[in-house]
């Protein structure tokens, strides 16, 4: 009997990496689609999601591509997906607005409103965790709400980027335990939406998927989705998670006390839990993790990779050219930050 095989894919913010692994976890093959971002308007940030969709395609027939197997032994698919990025769908699936990326602050006086409407940051903490801001989920329904009010009314799903990427492959629109977390409407540790949170923020609780842990198959490719794709109609997908989680499972921090940097295009230093802890003060706040016992306790800086390119390009040059000056540099630069 042929072995099986198995393919994930990590949609980042400059594009979709995806691998294919045999059981023992030995990479065979990876493959890289980049897709842009746009910034339509100070302080926004956009993508379309059929980039997404392309990118994973491209990259998926890459993969079987360069390892030369048939499509026959994919046996399961997972997607790690940007959180915090939305992608609002209609009953038929279709995003109704692009992908709103987590980098997009459109909706800061939303989240102040917010914000003096429960009383001020100390009372937001102490119930919510953390103050949120422009680039989180529920004040982003908020400036749909306010602003797109006829888009609003087609919404029938606010889906982040994996749940987007689940839907179009199965037509399941479900959001996994730390999807829903990141929305700050979670019950983190019964794994359900907050029915006090969700009322008193006045969230559409019949726009929010349901909620799954993410390592369940909610459905097979399409006919479509596996068109598109080079694989199998039926391939089992799971929920997947966001990519916050996924790189604490794939860092190999799965007990109590393990700890991984990650640099991208944001930064984050994640501390895994067995409890939920945060430190709205300095704004850190404990997400749901893969584990449905433990929680990703994270402190994330928005733009790392992001003021890299940022710089390269007002300095006429490119990023490894920036790497291989700052090389050069003793460790600490002499105390320089930025």
């Amino acid at each position: 009997m042929t072995a099986p095989l198995f393919l994930g894919h990590d949609l980042g913010t400059g594009g979709d990496k995806a691998v294919l692994v045999d059981l023992d976890g030995t990479v065979l093959a990876t493959a890289f689609a980049e897709y842009g971002l746009a910034h339509p308007r100070p302080g926004w940030a956009e993508q379309d999601p059929d980039d997404y969709w392309a990118a994973v395609a491209r990259t998926t027939r890459e993969v079987l591509a360069q390892a030369d197997v048939p499509a026959s032994r994919v046996a399961g698919i997972g997607f790690a997906g940007q959180m915090l990025t939305m992608v609002p769908l209609d009953a038929a699936g279709t995003p109704v607005l692009g992908a709103i990326s987590w980098m997009d602050s459109r909706a800061d006086a939303e989240a102040a409103r917010l914000v003096r409407r429960f009383g001020g940051p100390g009372v937001v903490r102490l119930v919510a965790g953390a103050v949120p801001s422009g680039k989180d989920i529920v004040c982003k329904m908020a400036w749909i709400k306010r602003n797109e009010p006829a888009a609003f009314a087609r919404i029938a799903a606010f889906c982040d980027a994996t749940g987007y990427l689940v839907q179009r492959a199965t037509g399941a629109v479900v959001a996994d335990h730390t999807a829903g977390a990141g929305t700050g409407l979670l019950d983190r540790k019964r794994r359900r939406w907050d029915p006090l949170l969700v009322t008193a923020i006045g969230a559409p609780r019949r726009k929010l998927p349901r909620l799954v842990p993410c390592a369940e198959v909610v459905g097979g490719l399409t006919a479509d989705a596996a068109a598109d794709l080079g694989l199998r109609v039926g391939t089992p997908v799971i929920a997947g998670m966001g990519d916050v989680p996924a790189a604490q499972v794939g860092a190999g921090c799965v007990h109590p006390g393990d700890a991984h940097l990650c640099l991208a295009t944001s930064g984050w230093l994640c501390t895994t839990v067995d409890r939920p802890r945060d430190i709205g003060t300095r704004g850190i706040y404990s997400l749901a993790a893969a584990h449905p016992e433990q929680f990703a306790m994270v402190g994330e800086s928005e733009t790392v990779g992001e003021c890299l390119d940022w710089l390269a390009a007002r300095l006429g040059t490119d990023v490894p050219a920036l790497l291989e000056q700052a090389a050069t540099v003793e460790a600490g630069a002499d105390g320089l930050l930025f």
